[in-house]
């Protein structure tokens, strides 16, 4: 649904920009194995990095990172080629020197419009690109009207997507507890949107293969839960077991690095920029000039805004995009839930990797060989006859189901065009209030290369949450141990927010 999409993928994972509520994110038990392997299409609409299997609870942070490598894959994406080492002088579209014939690869597009001009008015290649030549370009239409502002001056972009370290922004997300707000001998994994806005602001991010390199040989991080284990037996009778030791930061950012088994280069990168005793931050000045740590406000985003009613896209930076996305708290009455069920659609339609934060009861994944397999619903809950392991998760969207009254059922999965006559009604009749939504596909972080997991047909590491389940109402009682009909006393739905871009 979206501008190539109608019922597209999203994948994309979370980031709560503005999700607020604390999350303490829940694992899930194993199931029966799945086929692994890839999707069977290529999601091409939204950008999306890998799925990734998170270890502990710190789902929200997995859920940032896959918010943010989206929209830097889409700022990437959205860069015109240069032509690598060819380029030209300038600008096409800009006066200027002459511009070589030959300056851009022979077999694109730029270079068959520049011998075009050099042909037909020799003195742009021989002499200067005046302004008579730049009217071949924006008048004459020698060119197409999409190369006016191409090549653009420097080397080709590097494409290769971002892969965000969770471990880095855990790091902190302990070392801010420890010394500031613990109340307990345990770090907590738990964590909200904004808690993940402000480590983001704070510290700013690093790639996997520069924070802890074996985080990227695997889809999940061991180094996480081992890290995890022995901070929290330095909490409870080791170094940091007092409350004196817990203030001094330069102990805490000691046992932390010894945890997580940080290389003396990344030790050192981390003491330049905030300090032995982490007492600096980004925010305060910082700055992380030679090193591989990058800070929010150098990080360039592209992201949808909806102003007028109209779709803009934005290119800024990751600071501008935490200011600016917001959340969306689902409704409970039925009006207002299609309401806000339409604007995460626009929202999907252009492409964004829509944020939502759910209420997670393992009974209620079906494992079975029947249509719901891999999906979150209220008949697989009902059959199971009693409430399983439950708890708060953040992921991000990529697709939805819905049935139309005038076209019938548009199928997750399935990609509409909205240069398409037919697709684009199809898109319009989808934001009907009388079109009713089957399913929301998300992008997990219980990881796709994994036996034990059911997950939605051909989206290895996706899941499908059904709206009979996401509207509710039932049992709920995260803190029950082994929940039954009789001790499970609480309610609830299973959607309770979305984080969307500016304007949707």
């Amino acid at each position: 649904m979206a501008t190539r999409t109608s019922l597209r993928r999203l994948t994309s994972s979370v980031s709560l920009v503005a999700l607020a509520s604390f999350v303490g994110c829940t694992q899930g038990q194993p199931v029966e194995p799945e086929i692994l392997g890839q999707s069977q299409e290529a999601i091409v609409d939204v950008a999306h990095t890998p799925v990734e299997r998170q270890s502990i609870g710190n789902c929200w942070l997995y859920a940032a990172a896959t918010w943010v490598e989206s929209m830097n894959l889409s700022y990437l994406e959205a860069q015109p080629a240069t032509g690598g080492e060819h380029t030209c002088e300038h600008l096409f579209c800009e006066e200027g020197e002459k511009l070589t014939n030959g300056c851009m690869p022979t077999e694109s597009d730029h270079a068959a419009c520049l011998a075009k001009i050099c042909e037909e008015d020799s003195y742009c290649c021989e002499t200067a690109w005046d302004s008579i030549c730049v009217k071949h370009v924006t008048e004459e239409r020698k060119c197409a009207a999409s190369l006016c502002n191409a090549p653009p001056m420097g080397p080709a972009p590097d494409l290769e997507p971002l892969d965000i370290s969770q471990s880095y922004w855990t790091y902190w997300h302990w070392f801010d507890q420890i010394g500031g707000y613990m109340s307990d001998n345990e770090v907590s994994t738990g964590g909200s949107t904004w808690t993940s806005n402000a480590i983001m602001r704070d510290r700013g991010l690093m790639k996997g293969k520069d924070f802890v390199y074996a985080d990227t040989q695997n889809e999940m991080s061991s180094r996480q839960s081992a890290a995890l284990s022995r901070v929290n037996a330095a909490l409870k009778n080791g170094e940091l077991s007092t409350s004196e030791a817990r203030r001094n930061g330069a102990l805490v950012r000691e046992v932390l690095d010894k945890a997580w088994e940080l290389t003396d280069d990344v030790r050192a990168q981390l003491d330049q920029v905030f300090g032995k005793d982490g007492s600096q931050n980004l925010r305060s000045g910082a700055s992380t000039a030679g090193t591989n740590i990058i800070d929010a406000n150098s990080l360039p985003v592209r992201y949808a805004k909806r102003v007028n009613g109209k779709i803009e896209y934005k290119d800024t930076n990751l600071t501008e995009a935490i200011r600016e996305w917001q959340n969306v708290r689902y409704p409970s009455s039925s009006s207002g839930q299609r309401e806000a069920l339409i604007r995460m659609q626009r929202a999907l339609h252009a492409r964004q990797p829509v944020g939502i934060t759910w209420n997670v009861d393992f009974n209620a994944l079906e494992n079975r060989h029947n249509e719901r397999r891999g999906s979150f619903n209220m008949q697989t809950l009902k059959d199971m006859g009693r409430p399983g392991s439950q708890g708060g998760h953040m992921t991000v969207l990529e697709d939805y189901e819905a049935e139309t009254e005038e076209y019938g059922v548009l199928a997750a999965g399935v990609t509409l065009d909205p240069n398409n006559p037919q697709d684009a009604a199809k898109l319009e009749a989808a934001l009907l209030p009388s079109t009713k939504i089957k399913l929301l596909r998300t992008k997990n972080s219980w990881g796709g290369a994994r036996p034990d997991r059911a997950f939605a047909p051909g989206f290895p590491g996706y899941h499908d949450l059904w709206m009979d389940y996401l509207n509710g109402p039932f049992k709920w009682c995260p803190d029950e141990k082994n929940p039954t009909n009789e001790n499970c006393r609480g309610e609830t739905q299973g959607l309770r927010e979305f984080l969307m871009p500016p304007g949707f």
